[in-house]
């Protein structure tokens, strides 16, 4: 695959996206920004909100996948409603929508299927585990960087495998009432846009 693909990953604060987002960026450009921050952050939320809301409207851009992120921690009935304000949003890429729970490993994500789907609905599901190296010594590092290039490499390769198509968004076009949707994701920060070629880095 040599065209470009694009990639959005969307969840709640502390889900594993940025980690997922650091590790995938030691070989492909990343761009995000978050919303809730204050005036004092590095995005107001006022103008993170015009800034996602702009770049989704960008009509050259197709976006491959739209990911919603998730820990690996007890389900409960906010996450059946996050996701559905999510689904109302990205309402017409429901076909590119792909969950990724974090913290746990693909054999998790397969016996709790039943569970997820309850909750999220039956898409592609792919289970990423990408531990911290925080004070641990060399042989503890060199395993746990092991173990996030395995990941990285099963999440590369299920997005091989699934092979989207990229769809152009139409989701927030220049209206407050769509603005004030997205202005209801409050918890939801960063939005990451994550843009690679499959197959071109060298990871597999």
């Amino acid at each position: 695959m040599n065209e470009r693909i694009i990639v959005a990953l969307l969840g709640r604060t502390g889900s594993g996206k940025s980690l997922t987002c650091c590790l995938m960026g030691k070989y492909w450009n990343i761009r995000y920004v978050g919303l809730g921050e204050g005036k004092c952050g590095t995005t107001e939320h006022s103008k993170a909100i015009k800034m996602i809301r702009n770049h989704f409207s960008v009509p050259s851009i197709s976006y491959n996948y739209i990911c919603y992120v998730k820990r690996k921690e007890r389900f409960i009935d906010d996450d059946r409603k996050k996701f559905k304000e999510f689904k109302e949003i990205f309402n017409d890429c429901e076909r590119n929508i792909v969950i990724i729970i974090t913290h746990c490993k693909q054999k998790w994500v397969n016996e709790n299927r039943k569970t997820i789907e309850d909750y999220f609905g039956n898409y592609p599901m792919i289970g990423v585990d990408f531990p911290s190296n925080e004070d641990d010594d060399i042989d503890d590092q060199r395993k746990k960087m092991e173990r996030r290039t395995q990941n990285l490499n099963h999440l590369l390769g299920t997005f091989s495998i699934l092979n989207y198509n990229g769809v152009k968004l139409d989701v927030l076009n220049s209206n407050e009432a769509t603005e004030n949707e997205i202005q209801k994701w409050i918890g939801f920060v960063p939005l990451i846009n994550i843009y690679y070629k499959i197959g071109s880095s060298g990871v597999y």
